[in-house]
Order: C-alpha cells, then structure tokens, then sequence
C-alpha cells in the first residue's frame, strides 16, 4: 500500500510541475479521479474491501466489516493554488476502527517527499521506511511544541497564535498529513477547522491511534464511523490526548477576529546587480 500510494504520488508531483499549473478549479483537481481510479485496482488487488473514495464513491465489493477510505489529493484547493503539503491517503477501517494508514505528501514543504505509515499490530509507525516509536502520550501544549494548521493559517497569525498558545503553529494544506506529522513525532496536535469528513482524515486517525494519540471532534468526542465507513465533523482536533482536549475547549470562532495578513505561495525574490 505504500507502494501504491508513492507511485501515484509521483504522478501528483508531475502534475504539480505542469507548466501553467495543475489542472482544475476550485476544489477539484482532473489528476485526482484519474489516481483514484488507479489506486482502487491495485489496493483491492492487494485487499479485497468495500470501498469509499472521495472522487469514486462508495462500492460494497465483496461485502464484510472492512471499508477503505481513499482521498487521493487531500488538500487540493491548496495544490491548485501552488501550495506544497497536499497528501494521498489510504485508510482500512474494520467494524468502523480505522486499522491501517497510509499518508503519503509528495511535496512536502520541508521535506519533500514523505510517507507515514502504521497498521494495527506494529509497535511503531513507519516513515520514509524506517522505524518511529510511538511519543503521543505524554505530550502537552507547551512553549515550543507545534500545533499544524491549516495552510492558511498564516494569514491570521494573531488569532490561530492564541487559540495554540503557549505552543506555536505551522500551516499545511492537508488535515491527513498534519494528522500524520504528529504521529511521527513533529507536533503535539493538528487542527482542520473545515469540516472534514471520512475520507479526509481517516489515513491520519489510524496513524494517531498507531501513536497513542486520540482525534476528536468540535464538542470534545471521540470521532466516529458508521458501520459503513462515514464520519464527518464541523471541527477536528488529533493528537497527544492532553493536548488535543485543552485545544477543543477553546474559542476556535474567534480566530479570525483579528486582523488579517495576506499571504502568497509564491515567494518572488529581486536581487539588483
């Protein structure tokens, strides 16, 4: 599975260098049906499962207690407007557990690519092949620890800085691989305020639960799935279990009060002769 996902990963970094940009608008990328359609054949070739895709649906296959949650671009508003950070991700969820998770960001902005992996029954996670030992469990907001958010979170720096004080926060694009950035040990705690659901953050739950780490949603409750694989949130907050509750009872409807900083995902730099 992590195979399948870093081929197709490469396809999504292809894309990203198209001249003029990927294709699409808005929240729909034309490479993300194409990957999924893709991944769909050769995951159930590996593991026969019902099936949940983002761009595909939802296919009851040959029947049983396990679905497989695909979002093959998490975070595509972002890559088309050329931010780094977007992830394809691969969840198996049994009786409505998420098992198994794959999260896998091609372009990564500060580590180029980069898979997280875990399944139910490792004592430690996987990243870029090698070992991770599980950290979550003792971890707290605390000067230095980092909160990831949004990508767009940035642009109101006073407000989201308040809501992870007395931690910091970093901005990606998808809510799966700023899941899977905790769970490998990089932060404490990961928000999307964007109403996510299943297929979004499913990959990135397993990798928590992998941790010891808990993902919960805007009233401070575990989140949950359907017995056929659905789940979606208003808010959701992952990570060290103490860290992950004291951020759920803030006042998250008050970031963006303040006032707001633009920003761009292209840097231009003019160096004069």
């Amino acid at each position: 599975m992590v195979a399948a996902a870093e081929a197709v990963g490469r396809l999504l970094a292809a894309e990203f260098a198209r001249p003029g940009g990927p294709r699409g608008a808005g929240s729909h990328a034309e490479i993300d049906r194409e990957i999924e359609v893709g991944l769909r054949d050769r995951l159930l070739a590996l593991l026969p499962a019902r099936w949940l895709g983002e761009e595909t649906g939802a296919d009851p296959g040959p029947g049983g207690i396990d679905w497989r949650l695909v979002d093959p671009n998490d975070g595509t508003s972002a890559f088309l407007a050329g931010h780094r950070g977007s992830a394809v991700c691969i969840a198996l969820l049994r009786g409505g557990v998420p098992v198994l998770g794959v999260v896998h960001a091609p372009l990564s902005p500060d580590r180029g690519a980069d898979t997280i992996a875990w399944a139910e029954g490792m004592d430690h996670l996987l990243r870029n092949g090698d070992p991770v030992r599980p950290q979550l469990a003792q971890g707290t907001l605390s000067p230095g620890s980092i909160v990831f958010l949004s990508h767009a979170a940035p642009e109101w720096p006073i407000g989201n800085g308040r809501a992870v004080a007395p931690a910091r926060f970093v901005g990606l694009p998808s809510i799966a691989y700023r899941l899977a950035r905790v769970a490998a040990g990089d932060g404490v705690a990961a928000v999307s305020l964007n109403g996510p659901c299943g297929w979004d953050y499913a990959a990135g739950h397993a990798l928590v639960r992998g941790a010891g780490g808990v993902l919960l949603d805007e009233a401070g409750a575990e989140v949950r799935y359907t017995i056929d694989g659905r789940s979606s949130v208003r808010w959701c907050f992952g990570g060290a279990e103490a860290a992950v509750r004291a951020l759920a009872a803030r006042d998250w409807g008050a970031v963006r009060s303040g006032q707001r900083q633009l920003t761009s995902p292209h840097r231009v730099i003019r160096v004069r002769f």
